[in-house]
């Protein structure tokens, strides 16, 4: 059923816009501009909607058909912003859509882990120190724990990965600007001699034989 530009009897210069009229499931919404009754169409997919922490509900639109939702960056967490059905916003670079369907969202949180601490280092007075926060690392379900922490080549330069959160990137690794650990809080001054302490023992046995 539709209204589609009819003219009024009693105003005849008056036009009514086209309003169409889908009846499902007894949803009711006025149209603030004409003031016509009508019903919601049936959507066409799910989407898991507002913070995550609810179940999957129809999308208001029947030509929707996408979802989208934050990113969840690995020891770092998830990206501000809501799930929502459509796809990304123009503002929101930190976000990822997926194609859903009728009887499931695909916009779905990640399963994460629990959260641990790792030590945060900074450059100070010519060398780095442990600063008195930790930091807290945020990780996926399957994602091992691990802490990082500058090495014997780190300078000034050096910026500890994720606040000291997570394994080392593979090139500072390779140049000795950082080491790794994997128990949580393990990246203090005392795991980093740690560290060498087989290489110290090898040395101190060539040394006396």
């Amino acid at each position: 059923m539709s209204h589609c530009n009819k003219i009024s009897a009693r105003t005849p210069t008056t036009v009514i816009p086209c309003v169409y009229l889908t009846p499902i499931n007894s949803k009711w919404k006025v149209d603030q501009e004409t003031q016509f009754q009508f019903q919601l169409s049936e959507a066409s997919v799910k989407c898991i909607q507002g913070p995550g922490t609810s179940a999957a509900t129809d999308c208001a639109y029947t030509s929707e058909t996408l979802c989208n939702q934050p990113i969840f960056r690995e020891y770092e967490g998830q990206t501000p912003g809501d799930y929502a059905c459509g796809g990304c916003p123009d503002m929101a670079p930190a976000c990822k859509s997926c194609t859903s369907a009728a009887d499931k969202a695909c916009n779905t949180p990640p399963d994460t882990g629990e959260d641990f601490k790792c030590k945060n280092w900074e450059w100070r007075d010519d060398q780095f120190v442990v600063k008195d926060t930790p930091t807290i690392c945020k990780r996926l379900k399957d994602t091992a724990v691990k802490c990082n922490i500058p090495g014997d080549n780190a300078d000034s330069a050096y910026t500890p990965l994720h606040f000291g959160c997570g394994p080392c990137n593979a090139s500072a690794k390779t140049d000795g600007k950082c080491e790794e650990c994997d128990t949580a809080e393990c990246n203090t001054g005392t795991s980093v001699s740690a560290f060498h302490l087989p290489l110290l023992a090898l040395a101190i046995f060539y040394f006396i034989f």
